[in-house]
C-alpha cells in the first residue's frame, strides 16, 4: 500500500484518505493514493490482475491480527462496476 512518514497527533482529529485506481480496461495495473488532511503524503503504482475473495472485509484490522488503536469516525467505500 501507499505509505507516509506523516505522524498523526494523538490529540486531535486526522482525516486519512486512500484511493486504489485499478485500470483494468488497458494496462491491468493499480495506482494507491494516499491523503492526510487533504493533501498527497504518498502514491504507489503496481501491475496485476485483480482476484475475487469471499472473504470479509476489515476494518481497522490487518491481515496478521494487528488492530487499528484509535477512532474511526466516518467511513465510506465506493466502488465501481
Amino acid at each position: 500500500f501507499a505509505s507516509s512518514s506523516t505522524t498523526a497527533p494523538s490529540s486531535e482529529w486526522t482525516r486519512v484518505t486512500a484511493v486504489w485506481d485499478y485500470n483494468y480496461e488497458t494496462t491491468n495495473a493499480v495506482t494507491e493514493y494516499l491523503y492526510i488532511n487533504g493533501f498527497l503524503e504518498g502514491t504507489k503504482s503496481q501491475t496485476g490482475t485483480l482476484t475475487e475473495t469471499t472473504g470479509s472485509l476489515q476494518i481497522g484490522k490487518s491481515g496478521c491480527g494487528y488492530y487499528f488503536d484509535g477512532d474511526i469516525a466516518e467511513l465510506k467505500i465506493w466502488g465501481y462496476d
